[in-house]
């Protein structure tokens, strides 16, 4: 009886297993050593971007990709950025 209460536990736990990679939000696995699924998984903040600093210098339009910047809203939409952090660098003789 032991014996088949755990090879039951055990078909249950695969079956459950492959549902979890069926119903994955990303239609992929939620394999912890798949760094794809990691990635998508996981909730990504990025914690400085200068691209503001682009905005205000050369009017870089950040809904447009380019190949002279890191960041870009259709690169952030692609690789799942979550929240982002923008730095800007204000000149000396403009404080007090």
């Amino acid at each position: 009886m032991h014996e088949q209460t755990t090879k039951t536990n055990q078909t249950n736990a695969a079956a459950n297993d492959r549902a979890d990679a069926v119903n994955a939000p990303d239609g992929g696995s939620k394999d912890a050593t798949d760094p794809r699924s990691v990635h998508r998984s996981a909730t990504l903040i990025d914690m400085h971007a200068d691209t503001v600093q682009f905005m205000l210098d050369e009017g870089f339009d950040i809904n447009t990709r380019r190949a002279d910047t890191h960041l870009d809203a259709e690169r952030a939409r692609e690789g799942g950025l979550d929240a982002q952090f923008f730095s800007i660098w204000v000149e000396p003789q403009y404080f007090g």
